[in-house]
């Protein structure tokens, strides 16, 4: 992470969000793990019924891409997320 990254996604509309445990996924947003932005997902799609959350990754070798984690895994880990606000 650099903090060129964040001015980038700022410029492009995207807005950082602090993670609260309201957070519903939306395709498009990007999801920072770990508080200190060592991982960045970008959230693909979320299905509610089942609790699925697909994601592309940065950080973590997957052997298929996108990769699904469960909304309670991935908000157990989230610091926060950039949304496309504009």
């Amino acid at each position: 992470y650099k903090p060129s990254l964040g001015y980038a996604l700022e410029g492009a509309g995207f807005v950082w969000h602090k993670f609260d445990q309201s957070y519903i996924p939306r395709k498009g947003d990007i999801s920072v793990q770990h508080n200190n932005c060592h991982h960045v997902e970008i959230i693909d799609g979320y299905d509610s019924v089942t609790g699925k959350v697909t994601i592309w990754s940065w950080g973590k070798v997957y052997k298929k891409l996108p990769a699904t984690r469960t909304i309670d895994n991935l908000q157990n880990r989230m610091s926060g997320y950039w949304r496309k606000e504009s």
